[in-house]
Parts: structure tokens; C-alpha cells; sequence
């Protein structure tokens, strides 16, 4: 008799359960779809996808190897890319710049054990050493190119977890601290080429480069680097409007100590004419390069 009520139970929640998935399921598509086309749009607008015409997979567009190609693109260090495309996981591939591997996915998985004295890795659910771990990504480089191209790595440190980094060397790999991927990659080909550190760079061109053919500068805001600037301009008839630079060091040799100019990262002529400046300034906070770096 039990087994009989248990049965009988069993298909009532059967008979019940099967409507119930014909119209939720649906629903739960639709509402899948919806949060998934602002991902869909952002990575269609990525350097990444007009370079490689890649195909859109489940949130790509927040993806670490696209987002890092994107910044290198859009800041055009001379960094080489190339897709691994073996592997499954969009983007995934190798920067490098010389012969060193940039490594860009390490920083959130590592750890330092001043006991040991050694740099760690989580990895699946093991741990090992990361100078172990290291090699064997240059190795595995090595073996993609089909040479021994890479010697040396760079790894990126979490600058929350990390306050400093701890005095231990390698010789194939150093670190790098990710207060900001892109400015720390600068500052690091930089000094390979003897070029002053950007700190320094950013201090000399400060306040530099403020002329503007029919228009006066009114407010020129920094980021917390000094790398990037928002400059808030006036026209002749009274109307404003605003232009996002950013620091470009040079690659060849200027002839000065600081090979560096402020380029216009934005369409200049077809941003909106305001009232005033507040109107400006207003539309300006909106910005994403102003969110991103200057909040």
C-alpha cells in the first residue's frame, strides 16, 4: 500500500511538474537572452572583434584575455597577440612583447608563503609553485610558436591583496602590481628602452599642450595617475565642450628626456556643444574613461 501512495505521489508531481516546465522554460529563455544581449553589443564593439571577427560566446565580453587585448590596442604598446585557438576559452592566446610572455590571468590566484619563502598557485585543486608553474607556461608558449621565442615572464599582482611585493627574485619572471595593467606595462617597456619612468613623464608634460585653435581651455581635470585628462573647452560664440587624451610615449628617439605627447582619444569635432559648463561637465561624468579612471 505504501509503495502504492508513493508511486501515485511520484505521478501527481510528474503531471503537475511537466506544465509547469512547458511554461516557465520559456520564460527563463527569454529572460536569459535579455541579460545577455548588453554583452552581446559590448563585445561586438571590441577591438578584439574587429580584429578577429570571432564568434560571441556566453559573456565573452567580460573576459580577461579580451578585455587585456582591448586595453593594449587602445593604448598601442607594442605588445604581440596571438590566438591560441586549440583552446576553447574565447580569447585565450599569448602576449608578448619581445621575448618576454606576458602573463595577465595569474593575479587573483597566487599567494605568497613568507614561511616557506615561495610563491604559490592555486591550480584546479592543488597548489604548487609558481616559479614551476611559470615555466611551464613558457615552455608551453615555446611549443605554440614552434621556438624558443620566450625566456622570461611578467605576472601582475593584485595591488588590494598586495600592498608591496615581497623581496623574493627569479630570473625567468618578474612581477608586476595591477593598480593599472596598462600603465604598469608603460612604465615597464619604458625602462627597457631607457625611457624615464610615466610618473615622471606624466609630471614633465603636466599643464602641457593646452592650446586650442578657436576655443579656450576652461577646466582641465586629471586622472589620479596624471596619465589621462578631460579638458573642458569654450568657443568663440559662447558654447562649450569637452575632449578625453591620453599620455603616448614615444617609440623612437625624439631627442628629449621625455619622448611623450598628449593624444586625443575620442572624435574631437563630433562630441555635443553645451550651454555651459556644467552641462559639460555634467555629460563628461558620464563618460566611461572618466568612470573608469577618474572617480
Amino acid at each position: 500500500m505504501k509503495t502504492f501512495f508513493k508511486k501515485f505521489g511520484e505521478a501527481i508531481s510528474i503531471v503537475f511538474a511537466v506544465p509547469i516546465l512547458i511554461i516557465t522554460s520559456p520564460i527563463l529563455l527569454i529572460g536569459f537572452v535579455i541579460l545577455m544581449l548588453p554583452n552581446y553589443f559590448k563585445y561586438k564593439k571590441t577591438c578584439y572583434y574587429a580584429d578577429t571577427k570571432e564568434k560571441y560566446t556566453v559573456f565573452n565580453a567580460d573576459l580577461t584575455y579580451i578585455n587585456f587585448y582591448d586595453s593594449i590596442k587602445k593604448s598601442d604598446l607594442p605588445i604581440d597577440y596571438y590566438r591560441d585557438k586549440e583552446t576553447k576559452i574565447a580569447g585565450y592566446g599569448y602576449f608578448v612583447y619581445r621575448n618576454i610572455l606576458i602573463i595577465c590571468d595569474f593575479d587573483n590566484v597566487i599567494y605568497f608563503d613568507s614561511g616557506q619563502n615561495e610563491w604559490f598557485i592555486y591550480e584546479e585543486r592543488d597548489v604548487i609553485l609558481l616559479r614551476e608553474k611559470v615555466e611551464e607556461e613558457i615552455k608551453k608558449a615555446n611549443g605554440f610558436f614552434g621556438e624558443n621565442r620566450c625566456n622570461k615572464a611578467i605576472l601582475f599582482l593584485d595591488a588590494e591583496t598586495f600592498d608591496e611585493i615581497p623581496e623574493k627574485n627569479y630570473e625567468n619572471f618578474e612581477f608586476l602590481r595591477d593598480t593599472d595593467k596598462i600603465s604598469e606595462l608603460l612604465d615597464f617597456i619604458s625602462k627597457e628602452n631607457g625611457v624615464p619612468p610615466i610618473e615622471k613623464i606624466a609630471d614633465y608634460v603636466y599643464d602641457k599642450q593646452l592650446s586650442f585653435t578657436d576655443y579656450e581651455d576652461v577646466k582641465v581635470i586629471y586622472s589620479t595617475d596624471k596619465t589621462k585628462r578631460f579638458i573642458i573647452l569654450k568657443s568663440s560664440n559662447g558654447f562649450y565642450k569637452y575632449t578625453y587624451e591620453e599620455i603616448s610615449v614615444c617609440d623612437y628617439d625624439t631627442g628629449s628626456e621625455y619622448p611623450a605627447f598628449w593624444e586625443t582619444k575620442d572624435k574631437f569635432c563630433a562630441q555635443s556643444f553645451f550651454g555651459t559648463e556644467s552641462e559639460a561637465l555634467s555629460s563628461m561624468k558620464q563618460e566611461s574613461e572618466y568612470i573608469k579612471y577618474f572617480e
